[in-house]
């Protein structure tokens, strides 16, 4: 076994540095696509809700429902 002696116990010894983690390219590419993606996708959707919706179709009521809607209204004539 080998062990090593230090005569200058005041000096400061450093740590090692921590290794760094850096993103490579091909990484960088990958996150930059899935983003694109990501917002081509919520693009389309808002696009078709907001912009290009479905027509509207009125609805069509029961007799029954016509009769409950028009009491309901009456009341709150003043």
């Amino acid at each position: 076994m080998y062990f090593c002696v230090m005569e200058n116990k005041g000096e400061n010894i450093t740590e090692p540095a921590a290794r760094k983690f850096r993103f490579g390219l091909l990484q960088v590419m990958g996150i930059v696509a899935l983003v694109v993606i990501v917002t081509a996708l919520l693009t389309a959707w808002w696009v078709k809700h907001y912009i290009y919706a479905s027509k509207f179709t009125p609805t069509l009521l029961t007799a029954k429902d016509q009769k409950v809607l028009d009491s309901g209204h009456k009341k709150d004539t003043f």
